[in-house]
């Protein structure tokens, strides 16, 4: 709590909170609705078992939150790929795993080309002016610089929470059968519990701190992924394993292997070989059969442990819901609750993810708007298809509103920092008929590298891996899936070289039960059309199916003859605004205007003091005339009113237009009729003797700009030094101006 409280004292210093939010930091300055908080909280290996989802799991906190005002649940969100890593790695940048290129346990998405320089979920926040904090498992552990959790990729401006330690991690999970029934009762000695009494603290800082800055608090729960070591009062909910009731059909799909696709999707038994019987007979040589199915008595344990953890994971989200509502803090907080993706519990004859299987796939999702909370807004349930790269641009369009949104990311996005390839669910939540964002399929992957025949791995077993991918599409009645050769450096599929298919029938009734996908289907003549159709739709992929209709919109918008552009606002000098790195701009004067998705600000920048002033009105050392460096400079940023300003050049450098000392007053305009951005700019020679007026012009708000003309005024305002005449007030004869030609 002490380091909590310090951190934020530290900043106060620094002078982040006060002004940050505040509209008097400009002249002019519009209304803008205060940014809103952001609460995101993430279970491991949650699968669709909970109550409110019509699951046997106990969750009455997850029931309730669900039920309350202003939330909305996704009934049909599905990841882009069931396991941690590369589906984290997807929903915490908003791009998809041939993207990140993260397709195992083991991958770092920084090392991705370019991905050095992408913003994360808790990044933008940070960059818009927010504290971003972090506890628990957010991203996969996986170090970037010696570090985990993406604290050197610049995610977070507070000190990372891991929370390791717990009741839950004295059991070796090779020496137990996975689930144990502890008789250790506290919540707060295991690693979950230890998560939320932090979340509690850091949210009970942050409003007492007095402070208008809002904040990002992601919350990564560990359980239900194993071990399941919880409580006995949890497992004291459920009946006694004689009477848990098996998974609807636990066996693999009939005709799986009809077109050869079981040899590269089945996932062999990867849960319950970290845990007895099961490991002995995988280590140190492999005995259990290689599509082998778990009996009915572990079974049972398996699930009645499983419903456990997510019980106990229940009680500490309900844990931080309590606080966020008694802290007054739920009007302003979108809270977001996840699993990282499904879990199958004997589903099709699997324990484990890592499949493209319904229950591995699809995962909880439930959104609440603080706005529509305070409203008193009904909850709601939304059937659309969804996905949970959706996640990245919902939350910035909730929180900031959708002037924020990132553009789509176009096919190369290598060096594109932001930008998304899902799209905001806020439409749906305001709407859940909102056509305009029902999609008409959710797309996911599998790389086959991930297991072999008899075992499941870490990470594929050579750097050239996965040579095999299985791509997926699921719409509203079917779920079909290719296995294909892929290549890793391009990223590409090869269509034509297809190892196998699968094709299940969830019924034209849309239900989403585990027994639709008891028969592949792939084979049968009366869907040979459908195979063909979804073929085609697979290949074409999420941008195909729509996804890209807001990256057709902006390609339209850049063809327009006239960028989109508003009203300037006048800087108050008085006022800090701050860069990208929260430091303070040594930037002032100018003038504000919007070009496409940025702000850009082209300001005086003073440099460093080569001679001091000895001529003019004001004799102090404060006053210089010569500078090095002194610039009117270019700075950009997505949100005018937070600040965190890029700096992205100079428009001019004083030190290269002959007898400029001090370059004020910077002005950008556009002219539609030459498609030039002009710039003006007053300066000053030493002592004030000059003035001049230059213009420069450029094909881009961000430069570079070229010196069109500099003969607006270049007359001596006075024949020698200014003595004795009034400062500003010229002697005759002086100050003749002459008219400005060929202006762009």
């Amino acid at each position: 709590m002490f380091g909590i409280t310090f951190h934020l004292k530290k900043l106060l210093r620094k002078g982040f909170i006060g002004f940050l939010w505040s509209c008097s930091v400009f002249i002019g300055c519009y209304a803008q609705k205060k940014p809103l908080n952001v609460l995101m909280v993430v279970s491991d290996d949650l699968n669709t078992d909970l109550g409110s989802y019509g699951g046997p799991a106990i969750t009455p906190s997850l029931d309730k939150f669900a039920a309350s005002p202003g939330t909305m649940q996704f009934d049909r969100a599905y990841v882009q790929q069931a396991i941690c890593c590369p589906s984290r790695s997807s929903f915490l940048l908003g791009r998809r795993p041939d993207t990140t290129r993260v397709w195992d346990l083991k991958t770092q998405f920084r090392d991705a080309p370019g991905a050095k320089e992408w913003v994360t979920l808790p990044q933008f926040f940070r960059k818009q002016g927010y504290i971003s904090a972090g506890m628990g498992k957010i991203f996969h552990p996986v170090k970037y610089m010696g570090k985990y959790d993406d604290i050197a990729g610049g995610s977070w401006s507070m000190p990372y929470f891991h929370g390791i330690g717990g009741e839950d991690t004295k059991h070796k999970l090779n020496a137990t059968n996975c689930g144990v029934n502890s008789s250790i009762e506290d919540d707060n000695l295991y690693t979950d519990g230890m998560i939320a009494e932090h979340a509690i603290k850091t949210m009970r800082n942050f409003s007492k701190a007095g402070n208008d800055m809002p904040f990002f608090i992601a919350v990564g729960f560990h359980r239900p992924h194993l071990p399941w070591v919880v409580p006995s009062r949890y497992f004291d909910m459920y009946p006694k394993e004689s009477d848990i009731p098996l998974a609807d059909y636990r066996k693999p799909p009939t005709n799986y292997n009809i077109t050869g696709a079981q040899s590269w999707s089945w996932d062999p038994q990867s849960g319950p070989r970290h845990c007895q019987p099961l490991y002995s007979m995988t280590y140190p040589n492999v005995t259990f059969p290689q599509y082998g199915l778990v009996d009915d008595a572990i079974a049972r344990h398996f699930r009645r442990s499983y419903w456990a953890a997510v019980s106990q994971m229940d009680h500490n989200v309900g844990v931080l819901l309590d606080e966020l509502e008694a802290l007054g803090l739920a009007n302003s907080t979108v809270v977001l609750f996840a699993g990282d993706h499904g879990w199958q519990l004997g589903d099709l004859g699997e324990f484990g993810k890592k499949t493209n299987f319904e229950r591995a796939t699809r995962a909880p999702l439930i959104i609440r708007d603080p706005i529509a909370y305070r409203s008193g807004k009904s909850s709601g349930r939304s059937t659309s298809l969804v996905e949970f790269v959706d996640i990245y641009a919902t939350l910035i369009d909730l929180a900031l509103g959708s002037d924020y949104v990132p553009k789509v990311c176009p096919s190369d996005s290598t060096h594109v920092d932001i930008c998304t390839e899902g799209r905001t669910l806020r439409p749906i939540m305001e709407n859940q008929k909102a056509s305009n964002v029902d999609r008409p399929a959710a797309f996911m992957q599998y790389a086959h590298c991930m297991h072999d025949d008899k075992v499941w791995h870490d990470a594929c077993a050579n750097a050239s891996e996965p040579h095999v991918m299985g791509y997926a599409v699921r719409t509203k009645r079917w779920r079909y899936v290719e296995w294909v050769k892929f290549d890793k450096k391009s990223t590409q599929p090869f269509w034509d070289k297809v190892l196998g298919t699968e094709l299940y029938d969830h019924t034209e009734n849309n239900i989403v039960e585990n027994v639709a996908e008891s028969v592949n289907v792939v084979n049968k003549k009366e869907f040979k059309q459908v195979v063909n159709e979804l073929s085609k739709l697979l290949r074409q992929g999420w941008r195909g199916a729509g996804g890209d209709q807001q990256l057709s919109k902006s390609k339209e918008s850049e063809k327009s003859t006239e960028p989109r552009q508003r009203s300037f606002v006048t800087i108050d000098n008085t006022k800090p605004r701050l860069d990208i790195h929260g430091k303070i701009m040594n930037a002032h004067d100018g003038t504000y205007r919007k070009y496409g998705d940025y702000w850009y600000y082209h300001a005086m920048e003073y440099g460093i003091c080569r001679e001091p002033m000895k001529y003019g009105c004001t004799q102090t050392p404060d006053h210089c005339g010569f500078r090095d460096n002194h610039n009117v400079s270019i700075w950009r940023s997505r949100n005018l009113s937070s600040g965190s300003w890029e700096k992205i050049g100079n428009a001019m450098e004083c030190q290269k237009l002959e007898g400029c000392a001090v370059a004020y007053r910077p002005h950008l305009v556009y002219n539609p009729k030459t498609k030039k951005y002009v710039l003006f700019v007053n300066y000053v020679g030493t002592g004030h003797a000059y003035k001049g007026y230059a213009v420069y012009s450029s094909d881009s708000p961000a430069g570079p700009f070229h010196l069109e003309n500099n003969v607006l005024n270049v007359s001596r305002l006075c024949p020698g030094p200014i003595a004795s005449a009034p400062c500003g007030k010229a002697q005759a004869g002086c100050g003749k101006y002459i008219q400005m030609s060929n202006a762009p």
